[in-house]
């Protein structure tokens, strides 16, 4: 899921011979294409900046027991579809879904989307390639309303993955957590 799926692609590129295949779900493909928000940009770019770890798993937990009632405390157009997701299933989520997370990975995905870092052009070239010769067949499944990875950068995974192997499917209204904790990606 995710990031995930970024990881799987890598690992399918070095041990594809013990692999089948590679389902993703919700992994955004093009980060330099991502349409984020101004105030979600903000709060991942500052969100424990200077620290080595940023506490999103502490902080999902700290208000999973409200999240589900008091709406605002989450970004729910960011990552759940309200309509899709059972409150029980919010709380369950941010409890067990989301962890505490080292800040150069999230350093790593501002840098993507201002199109520096790992995956600058020239990354991005070699990554393209890299998905372009995964030996192996391809399904990825993405949310038509997934915040974190919207379908503008899910999506080139069409044309960047391998020719004929790869399939991609999109869920109606479905989010990025919902995704995972839903039978939607079934």
């Amino acid at each position: 899921h995710s990031m995930g799926g970024l990881v799987g692609y890598e690992v399918v590129s070095r041990a594809h011979k013990a692999l089948y295949g590679l389902v993703t779900i919700g992994t955004p493909t093009n980060l330099s294409a991502h349409p984020i928000s101004k105030l979600h940009y903000a709060m991942f770019k500052w969100f424990c900046w200077g620290l080595p770890v940023s506490y999103l798993g502490k902080l999902s937990t700290l208000v999973s027991p409200w999240a589900a009632w008091i709406l605002w405390l989450h970004p729910a157009p960011l990552y759940t579809n309200m309509d899709t997701l059972p409150r029980s299933d919010l709380r369950r989520l941010l409890v067990q879904a989301l962890e505490d997370t080292p800040r150069q990975l999230i350093q790593e995905f501002i840098d993507a989307i201002n199109g520096r870092g790992p995956l600058s052009e020239q990354g991005w070239s070699r990554y393209r390639a890299m998905l372009r010769g995964l030996p192996v067949p391809i399904l990825a499944i993405a949310g038509d309303r997934d915040g974190l990875a919207p379908l503008e950068v899910t999506e080139m995974i069409k044309e960047w993955g391998p020719r004929d192997k790869t399939t991609f499917k999109v869920v109606e209204g479905y989010g990025h957590g919902d995704l995972i904790i839903s039978g939607a990606a079934c």
